[in-house]
């Protein structure tokens, strides 16, 4: 802040940063890349260190378009990341980017992705897939999956054991936007 103004400056996160984040309490599978929801709500409590907080807990989506969806765990986040030294250990504190680039899981289940593609939740837990009728979103995509030559950034992983045989699954970047899709009308 500005002891002049109290105005806030901010910038591009941080140079190796690439997104914001809020630490939440996860279940213990939950890595990086998972889109994440909702789980047992939330509560506030007091702490010494910064006064009234609040703790929420999230766990890998499981549902395609899952609504309760508010999430992708971050790699890279800005060191400042909100609700830090909230969780302890044992509640495995991850950070949920709120806006930025993040790696995300995905998979080709409902087809190829390009850029600019909304995407959301699966059937495959934590993993994305293309956003191909209305629902909630929680990124667009910034690159190509699969690429016809596999491009500098596409990290392809193994699916899940569960994954059709003829699914990809990848981390590509994507940029956090929790929205509503609309399919558009034909």
């Amino acid at each position: 802040a500005d002891g002049d103004t109290n105005d806030l400056k901010l910038g591009d996160c941080a140079e190796d940063s690439a997104d914001l984040a809020e630490y939440y309490g996860s279940d213990p599978d939950v890595s990086s890349g998972d889109i994440v929801a909702i789980k047992d709500g939330a509560y506030q409590l007091e702490s010494e260190r910064s006064g009234l907080t609040s703790k929420a807990f999230v766990s890998k989506s499981t549902l395609p378009y899952q609504s309760n969806t508010i999430g992708i765990v971050s790699t890279n986040p800005y060191p400042d990341i909100l609700s830090k030294g909230v969780f302890s250990e044992q509640e495995h504190p991850v950070p949920i980017a709120l806006v930025g680039r993040v790696p995300l899981k995905i998979s080709t289940e409902n087809g190829v992705i390009k850029a600019g593609d909304p995407v959301t939740s699966g059937t495959l837990a934590g993993f994305a897939m293309k956003a191909v009728q209305s629902g909630p979103i929680v990124a667009k995509a910034l690159q190509d999956f699969p690429s016809l030559q596999q491009s500098a950034g596409e990290n392809r992983i193994p699916c899940p054991p569960e994954a059709r045989p003829d699914i990809l699954c990848a981390t590509v970047m994507a940029f956090v936007n929790i929205s509503w899709y609309e399919k558009p009308l034909t």
